[in-house]
């Protein structure tokens, strides 16, 4: 009777423990002397490997679903489609006034802490990452968004390029229908004497309406403009999701796998 409930005992742990996700999820804080505030972050990491420097790094601009990257991370992780991945997801105080292309601003003054802002992810957040983690060297590290926060991304690992591996803009499915402007990082692009050694990530929405078409045809202008830079073909990745769901999944493979 006693073996046969201490085996009982012994299964209801085994199956606990095998279900319970190996993934942590923490909230952290960092002052930026470049902003003069203080940054949320939020971090996802699977179980560190033996050598650290096998993970993966993926800085992520306000506007994801950080619920749902945590879900998608830990299923991912589960099914062993992929192995060391570290996300820290960078919390916004100013959005309109952080994200955009160092240097321009709208009329309204949106853009005016891009430079700031970039100093900071360079400067202040990616050394406080590797001291954190222990990690002299990442295997490869991704910066991403979406909307505004993925020109964003795509500036930063433009000027910074020695310091990024691949960069992403995502499809803004929590604002079906916002305009974003691709024009000021196109335009940037355009005139660059740069040929930087990155690996893009560009999701073009379905055509549905005058709104999508038009924020379709900027991002296409957006990878022509890439094309005309004699940027390797096959590095840039062109997605065109059905809904975030997916959009998560096949970035985060990439992010991990995907050369």
């Amino acid at each position: 009777m006693n073996r046969s409930m201490n085996f009982l005992i012994v299964l209801v742990v085994v199956i606990f423990t095998s279900c319970h996700s190996k993934i942590k999820e923490r909230s952290e804080k960092i002052y930026s002397r470049h902003l003069q505030k203080h940054i949320t972050l939020t971090i996802i990491s699977t179980p560190p490997p033996s050598n650290k420097s096998d993970f993966n790094l993926l800085l992520l601009n306000n506007g994801f679903d950080q619920d749902g990257t945590m879900k998608i991370t830990d299923s991912l992780y589960r099914k062993k489609d992929i192995k060391a991945l570290l996300i820290v997801a960078i919390k916004a105080f100013d959005a309109k006034q952080q994200f955009g292309v160092a240097g321009i601003t709208d009329g309204q003054n949106n853009g005016s802490l891009a430079s700031k802002y970039s100093d900071f992810i360079v400067n202040e957040l990616l050394p406080y990452i590797k001291k954190k983690a222990a990690v002299r060297s990442f295997k490869s590290i991704t910066i991403a968004g979406v909307g505004d926060g993925g020109i964003s991304a795509f500036d930063i690992a433009w000027d910074n390029w020695q310091k990024f591996d691949k960069v992403g803009i995502l499809q803004d499915f929590s604002n079906p229908g916002r305009l974003t402007d691709f024009s000021a990082i196109t335009n940037k692009i355009a005139k660059s004497r740069k040929k930087p050694k990155l690996q893009f990530w560009l999701e073009v929405e379905k055509e549905q309406d005058e709104s999508v078409k038009e924020d379709s045809s900027q991002i296409n202008n957006l990878i022509e403009t890439l094309r005309i830079k004699n940027v390797t073909p096959s590095s840039v990745n062109i997605q065109t999701p059905l809904n975030k769901h997916q959009s998560l999944i096949n970035f985060l493979l990439w992010v991990n796998n995907g050369n």
